[in-house]
């Protein structure tokens, strides 16, 4: 994985092979429409009327809300029962999450900060105990654990409980990422891992700590440090797909549907793949993945399934797409096409929009500013204008940027760049 170190007020990029500093973006499974799970916000018939299709996604500048020392993944869900989605952010460096509440416009003024464990990386929102609250599941990369947070209801959360990984032959798995899905067909929500020095996934099933069973690892490539979950071949059981930082590969297992996996199938991807996304980029009705190579400049790869969970690469070259660290899926124009939100590490900090053509191919859309060193983008409606928003993780800003999308009604003639 690749960490990146302050020196002389200018970034020094080092790259080493067994200490990462983190999983770019948390991933929760995903639909079938290739956006991640949430919790539901009000249907239309109780909000807006949904917008027309058919626009050209255009952002407004980025608002800034402050987090905690190194943020460098964020969720969203409505964590406070106020029917307007949240943000919940990890900060690596200082052992926290902290919390941001939507105002019910897509502002964040109200914040909470909650301790977990050592190097939190990655997140996710799900209701473990079924009492209808949501909680929170950390995984702590230095700590070798995760750390529940359980709901209270209206926000709060009581203190965290450590789950310890346990024992690997490696000395520690190293927990970088998370999803949550049924992976063992009993109609309750499971977790896998992504363990980063282990070079395995792993599954726990039941809702907590003390009914954890832990299944695995599942071999994975070298440092998986991102992940989702969706079913691939269409058998109806999850499968994961795994980058893997160090090896260039992507990892597909499919599920036998009992809480276990095949062996792995690998796939090319670019130089130090670190982000993925899953969802139908070709309108084939299988599902597909997008990945962000951080070393391979101006690359994204992009892995079509033959609906068999056997998937064909091909490398994609966009100029705006240096040092991709994160990226996410969504249709930010409403044509029934997803597209690709992308984030840049190095330089300025970027998000780049890639219009999905609807065949697997994109077309860059448009260029944002956001902070220094984004390492994390989630897409979701947060001001409840029925448009597919963007929150976006700075590690080096200590900051998420929050950017709202107002779909101009007409195409524009150039990409926008701000």
């Amino acid at each position: 994985m690749i960490r990146v170190a302050r020196s002389g007020g200018l970034h020094l990029l080092v790259l080493l092979a067994l200490e990462a500093a983190c999983a770019p973006p948390p991933r929760a499974a995903d639909d079938a429409d290739g956006g991640p799970i949430m919790w539901p916000w009000p249907d239309a018939a109780a909000t807006d009327a949904q917008p027309a299709s058919g626009c050209h996604p255009l952002f407004d500048p980025q608002q800034i809300y402050a987090a905690h020392s190194y943020p460098n993944a964020v969720a969203v869900a409505d964590l406070d029962g106020d029917h307007h989605p949240d943000l919940a952010i990890t900060n690596y460096m200082n052992q926290t999450v902290t919390l941001r509440f939507n105002h019910g416009d897509g502002t964040f003024p109200s914040e909470a900060t909650h301790p977990v464990g050592q190097g939190p990386c990655s997140l996710i929102i799900d209701d473990r105990d079924g009492d209808g609250n949501l909680d929170l599941v950390v995984a702590n990369l230095q700590g070798d654990s995760l750390s529940l947070l359980f709901g209270t209801g209206q926000g709060a959360f009581a203190p965290q409980i450590v789950y310890p990984m346990g024992a690997s032959p490696a000395g520690v798995r190293g927990p970088s990422a998370l999803v949550t899905a049924d992976f063992n067909g009993d109609q309750k929500s499971d977790l896998a891992v992504a363990n980063e020095y282990e070079w395995t996934a792993s599954v726990l099933l039941g809702s907590g700590p003390s009914d954890f069973v832990l299944q695995g690892g599942f071999a994975t490539a070298r440092l998986p440090v991102s992940m989702v979950a969706n079913d691939f071949n269409g058998d109806g059981k999850v499968d994961l797909a795994l980058a893997n930082n160090n090896q260039d590969q992507v990892s597909v297992l499919l599920g036998r549907g009992d809480g276990t996996f095949e062996p792995q199938q690998m796939y090319p991807a670019g130089q130090y793949s670190v982000g993925i996304a899953a969802g139908d980029l070709n309108g084939d009705g299988h599902v597909d993945l997008a990945v962000a190579n951080f070393y391979n400049q101006n690359t994204l790869s992009i892995l079509l399934n033959d609906g068999s969970g056997t998937f064909t690469t091909a490398q994609t070259n966009f100029p705006s797409a240096n040092a991709a660290d994160a990226i996410a899926l969504a249709d930010l124009d409403r044509d029934g096409s997803l597209d690709l939100l992308v984030v840049n590490a190095l330089h300025a900090g970027t998000l780049v929009v890639l219009h999905g053509n609807g065949d697997g191919t994109f077309t860059e859309e448009g260029t944002y500013a956001v902070g220094d060193l984004p390492v994390s983008v989630m897409a979701t409606d947060l001001d409840g204008d029925g448009w597919t928003d963007a929150v976006v993780a700075n590690a080096f800003s200590d900051s998420v940027s929050v950017l709202r999308n107002r779909c101009a009604p007409e195409p524009a003639t150039a990409a926008a760049s701000h």
